[in-house]
């Protein structure tokens, strides 16, 4: 994407020309600007004083093709970093007279974590007769895009439960009443059979209710302490013996916000929407979305040993975050520091995984089009500014990859933030 910027408006009829602290300099500011005036409001860093000017020379924009089009997969709605989405191919060699069975079950609704099936319908569509393997950058960028509105529009892809059709909800509703007929037609014969003896309405309908709703559900059976889980068969999370109580974790009358996407995490960070799609193979990360921050510029260490602070300053390394705001990641670049590793006094922790002390600091370089001068693209972070909390820094003599562990910090608009 080119660095200059298109459109240096706020709004769709208006320029924006700056933000100011004091009054003053921004009626010097209006003094300056043909047809402009000054509008307070508060903001994230306190209250501003705003200089804007109706637009005079407004972009012209091609008209969007539909979304159910080919085309609109060819401009990319998103700006993530699909992790693992082009899988190698796999080669099963059966000998004479061998047969091979492979057998897949539909009535799992689980989400599934596996991106390829979104990659493979993506580039059947787009491409029909190519492989992945023999698709160029390009063309996999688009299969890329394509399997990710895929991904969102339906994530269980074949595997979850369908919308029933017309004809299917009249039948099931013959049914039902077919079936609450029969068991009413019993129930008055029992009546009849018990004269004098008369049930009151009110228990004849829960009787009722319950001959046709109340089968037996399926249970897990699990044994916990000599009891049996109630609980569906295939659940999540603790066994529920009978006669236990399942607390919620939270009890806050709220319901907690989900976690952003990754492209309304990049766009919030950045100030400007995505326009592509980036595709890594990075075994020190899990498969999934992830948003671009900036390059890495550096990162300051206080060694496990002791001593100074040291500085380690990869080159055409990228800092991402995952969906959570919680956790970075570095991709890319050269990350190796195994011949620095006694400077720290790394400790081993077992699987190529070396410890090398606290994060201090992280510097790196990224344009944010809403702060008040975006020409402005170097920026730094201290760590546990507001908690102490310092994440580990920690090398992978693996992947020959840098890694951040714990710490509070979280990923926001204004920036990483603690």
């Amino acid at each position: 994407m080119s660095k200059r910027r298109k459109n240096a408006g706020e709004g769709y009829g208006y320029m924006f020309h700056g933000a100011f602290k004091e009054k003053k300099d921004a009626v010097a500011k209006e003094r300056k600007t043909k047809g402009a005036w000054v509008k307070g409001t508060p903001t994230n860093h306190g209250y501003r004083y705003i200089v804007m000017s109706p637009r005079t020379n407004p972009i012209k924009r091609k008209k969007k093709p539909a979304k159910n089009s080919v085309a609109w997969g060819k401009k990319n709605p998103t700006e993530l970093l699909v992790m693992g989405a082009n899988p190698e191919p796999q080669e099963i060699v059966a000998r004479p007279g061998q047969t091979i069975t492979i057998r897949v079950n539909p009535t799992a609704l689980s989400r599934s974590t596996d991106d390829s099936r979104f990659m493979l319908a993506a580039a059947a569509q787009l491409y029909p007769g190519k492989s992945l393997a023999a698709l160029t950058g390009a063309e996999l960028s688009r299969v890329a895009m394509l399997a990710a509105r895929l991904k969102r529009e339906n994530p269980y892809f074949g595997f979850g439960p369908s919308r029933p059709s017309r004809k299917e909800l009249a039948a099931s509703r013959r049914e039902f009443k077919g079936n609450v007929r029969r068991k009413t037609k019993e129930e008055r014969e029992y009546i009849r059979s018990l004269r004098p003896r008369r049930v009151r309405g009110q228990a004849k309908l829960e009787k009722l209710f319950h001959e046709v709703y109340g089968q037996n559900p399926a249970t897990c059976g699990a044994m916990i302490g000599g009891y049996l889980c109630t609980r569906k068969p295939g659940h999540r999370g603790p066994h529920l013996p009978q006669g236990a109580t399942l607390r919620p974790r939270s009890r806050h009358s709220w319901g907690p916000r989900g976690n952003p996407s990754a492209e309304a995490l990049r766009e919030s960070f950045t100030g400007t929407e995505v326009d592509r799609v980036t595709v890594h193979r990075e075994g020190h990360m899990p498969a999934g979305d992830y948003a671009l921050l900036g390059k890495l510029l550096a990162l300051y260490v206080k060694p496990l040993a002791g001593g100074q602070v040291q500085v380690i300053k990869p080159k055409g390394t990228q800092v991402v975050s995952d969906e959570s705001a919680r956790q970075l990641y570095f991709v890319g670049g050269d990350q190796d520091i195994t011949a620095a590793l006694s400077i720290f006094g790394a400790r081993e922790r077992g699987a190529g995984i070396y410890e090398l002390g606290e994060a201090r600091r992280i510097d790196y370089k990224q344009r944010k089009e809403h702060v008040p001068d975006p020409d402005v693209d170097e920026w730094r972070h201290q760590f546990g500014e507001e908690s102490g909390v310092l994440p580990s820094v920690l090398f992978d003599a693996k992947h020959k990859r840098l890694l951040l562990e714990g710490g509070e910090y979280v990923v926001r608009a204004e920036g990483i933030v603690n």
